[in-house]
C-alpha cells in the first residue's frame, strides 16, 4: 500500500480519536471517615468506583494502561472538604454520571455537581490558584487578624524534606481573613504556582486545633471563580 495513504489513514484515525474524546469535571465532598483516606488511596478508590458504577472511563495506551483521571489538589490527611474536583476522560458521553457514582459511593464521599468540558479547556489543576478554608470551634482575637492583614511581610520558617530551613514571606499568598462565631475563614493561594497551607496561617495567629476542625470550602481560579 502506498506510504502516503497509510500515513493519511493513521492521521485521520488519530484526529477522529481526538474528536471523540469526552471530558467531565466532577465536584465532590470528602467528609466523615473519608477525611482519613490519603490521596493515593483516594485515587485507587475512585478507580474502583468507576468500575463499580460502570462509568465508560478512558484508559491510557501502552503496556500498563491506567484510567484517565486527575485531581485538582490533594487534601491534607484528616481535613474535610465540600469542594474537591476530579477531571475524567470518557470513551462515550454519560449524562448520568452523578447518579452512577453516588449509587456506589461510601459514606463520606458524594458527587455534588458535574460539568462537561471542551477539549480545549484547561484541567482543574492548571486553573486552580485560590482556595477557601474554614477552621471551626476555635477562639481568636480579631486584633490578631487586623495586625496580620496590615503587615507588609509575614515571614515564617519552613523545613523541607531534607531538613533544610527556609524563611519565606507568605503575606502575598493571603487574600482575606475573617473570624466570626468561633470560625476562622481564609482565602489563600493554592495550586502549582503558589500553595499556602491553612495550618501555617492558623498557627501564625496562635490557633492550635486538630486538623479535623479544618474544612476546605472552595477551590477557585485566579479570577476567584469556582472550577464548576
Amino acid at each position: 500500500m502506498d506510504a502516503e495513504i497509510v500515513a493519511f489513514r493513521f492521521v485521520r484515525k488519530q484526529v477522529t480519536a481526538m474528536e471523540d474524546r469526552i471530558f467531565y469535571r466532577l465536584k465532590f465532598e470528602k467528609l466523615g471517615n473519608m477525611r482519613y483516606i490519603g490521596h493515593l488511596d483516594l485515587q485507587t478508590l475512585f478507580q474502583r468506583l468507576t468500575k463499580m458504577a460502570k462509568v465508560p472511563i478512558a484508559y491510557s495506551r501502552g503496556f500498563n494502561p491506567h484510567q484517565l483521571m486527575s485531581f485538582a489538589l490533594p487534601l491534607s490527611l484528616g481535613m474535610g472538604s465540600v469542594s474537591e474536583y476530579i477531571d475524567i476522560e470518557l470513551t462515550e458521553d454519560c449524562i448520568t454520571l452523578i447518579d452512577k457514582f453516588n449509587a456506589v459511593m461510601p459514606d463520606g464521599l458524594k458527587v455534588l455537581a458535574d460539568k462537561k468540558l471542551l477539549m480545549s479547556e484547561k484541567t482543574g489543576a492548571a486553573l486552580l490558584e485560590v482556595a477557601n478554608y474554614e477552621v471551626k470551634n476555635i477562639e481568636l482575637d480579631n486584633k490578631k487578624i487586623e495586625e496580620m492583614l496590615s503587615s507588609k511581610e509575614i515571614n515564617i520558617t519552613k523545613t523541607n524534606k531534607k531538613g533544610e530551613e527556609k524563611t519565606i514571606n507568605i503575606r502575598e499568598q493571603i487574600f482575606s481573613l475573617s473570624y466570626e462565631d468561633d470560625c476562622l475563614k481564609m482565602t489563600i493561594a493554592a495550586g502549582s504556582k503558589s500553595n499556602l497551607k491553612p495550618e501555617l496561617v492558623a498557627n501564625y495567629l496562635g490557633v492550635e486545633t486538630p486538623i479535623s476542625n479544618y474544612l476546605r470550602v472552595g477551590l477557585l481560579t485566579g479570577e476567584f471563580k469556582p472550577l464548576i
